[in-house]
């Protein structure tokens, strides 16, 4: 995104370290500082957090009455018979 005459401008206090590691990382991008920082400002705001996509299924399961063990079941269990469908035999962790 490239800022118009009609974007707002922010300013930030950002900590020493903070600020060099956005330096370091802008320069290794080959973008100055403002640009980087926008980007990933725009990227984090924009994408759904892990938690928000995981919110319906979380309702969904207290809805239920399943416990935290017997889900950790269910997800081993497709985990394991993914495993064996690509490789034909069982993993290791089991």
């Amino acid at each position: 995104m490239v800022a118009t005459k009609t974007s707002p401008m922010i300013t930030i206090q950002l900590a020493d370290d903070v600020s060099k590691l956005l330096a370091e990382r802008a320069g290794k991008a080959g973008q100055d500082v403002s640009t980087f920082a926008e980007m990933i400002l725009e990227k984090q705001l924009k994408h759904s957090s892990l938690i928000e996509i995981l919110a319906p299924l979380r309702a969904e399961a207290e809805a239920s009455g399943i416990t935290d063990e017997e889900i950790e079941t269910m997800v081993e269990e497709a985990r394991e018979a993914m495993y064996r469908e690509q490789h034909g035999k069982p993993s290791k962790v089991t």
